[in-house]
C-alpha cells in the first residue's frame, strides 16, 4: 500500500507551471512508483466510506497519458530548465499551507489562492502559477470534485474518528498517529507530536479515472518510506 508522506516546506516558493503551455510539455516523467509499476496494488474495501474512496489498484503505467505520469511522478525537466516535482505533492503542499493559514480549503486552486498563500512572492501574471494548473485541462483545479472530473481534485482534512479508524487498519499509520497521540489541555484536543500539520484525504481524477487517492500528511518522523 502506498503512503504518502510530503514535506511540508519551500512548498511554493521554488516552484515555477500537461496541457498546452504546462512546464512539464514535452519533457519525461520521473520513473513511476511502485503502485504504477506492480500489479495487486491497492486497497482492500473496507478503507472505503462515504466520500473517502479509496481504489482496488491504482493503473499501470502502460495505461497512462504524459500529463498521468506527470503528475504522479513529477517531470525530469522542465520549460524553465529544471526538473517539476509530482503535481500531487504540489497540490497537497499548496492546500495544506493554506489550511494551515486559513483554516479553509478553497473550491478552486486558482491564481488568487496561490497569490495570496505565498504571501506576495507570486503576483498575479507571474508564469510560475501556471505550475498549479491541472496538466490535464489546462484549467486551475478544483479542490472539491466529489464525482469524477478529469484533472480536477477532491481533497479535505480528516476528522480524528477517521484517523482511529485508518490507525486501526495499518500498523503504518497507528505507529505514526494513535501511539502518538497526546492531551493538549491548553487547547482540550488531541494532538499528534509527529504530524507537522492536518492529515488530508486527496482523490486526483485522471483522464478516465482516478489516478491517486490516499492520505497526504506532513511527519517530523523519518519513516523510511
Amino acid at each position: 500500500m502506498y503512503k504518502y508522506i510530503v514535506s511540508f516546506t519551500a512548498i511554493a516558493i521554488f516552484s515555477t507551471g500537461v496541457a498546452a503551455g504546462h512546464p512539464s510539455d514535452g519533457y519525461e516523467a520521473n520513473p513511476l512508483p511502485r503502485p504504477y509499476t506492480a500489479e495487486g496494488h491497492g486497497f482492500t474495501s473496507n478503507w472505503s466510506t462515504g466520500d473517502l474512496q479509496f481504489p482496488a489498484e491504482f493503473p499501470k503505467a502502460g495505461e497512462m497519458s504524459p500529463a498521468e505520469k506527470y503528475i504522479v511522478s513529477g517531470s525530469q525537466n522542465s520549460s524553465y530548465g529544471f526538473g517539476l516535482r509530482p503535481w500531487k505533492s504540489l497540490v497537497y503542499n499548496a492546500v495544506a499551507m493554506i489550511y494551515a493559514q486559513t483554516g479553509s480549503i478553497p473550491e478552486v486552486l486558482d491564481e488568487d489562492a496561490i497569490v495570496s498563500m505565498t504571501g506576495g512572492v507570486f503576483s498575479a501574471g507571474d508564469p510560475r502559477i501556471d505550475e498549479y494548473r491541472s496538466p490535464i485541462s489546462g484549467d486551475f483545479p478544483s479542490l472539491n470534485a466529489g464525482e469524477f472530473s478529469a484533472g480536477d481534485v477532491y481533497i479535505r482534512p480528516l476528522t480524528l474518528f477517521e484517523m482511529d479508524k485508518y490507525a486501526s487498519l495499518d500498523p503504518f499509520y497507528r505507529e505514526l498517529w494513535k501511539n502518538d497521540r497526546v492531551w493538549n489541555h491548553a487547547e482540550q484536543e488531541w494532538q499528534y507530536e509527529s504530524l507537522l500539520g492536518q492529515v488530508f484525504y486527496m482523490r486526483i481524477y485522471g483522464e478516465e479515472d482516478v489516478l491517486v487517492a490516499g492520505l497526504f500528511f506532513s511527519s517530523s518522523q523519518s519513516v523510511g518510506r
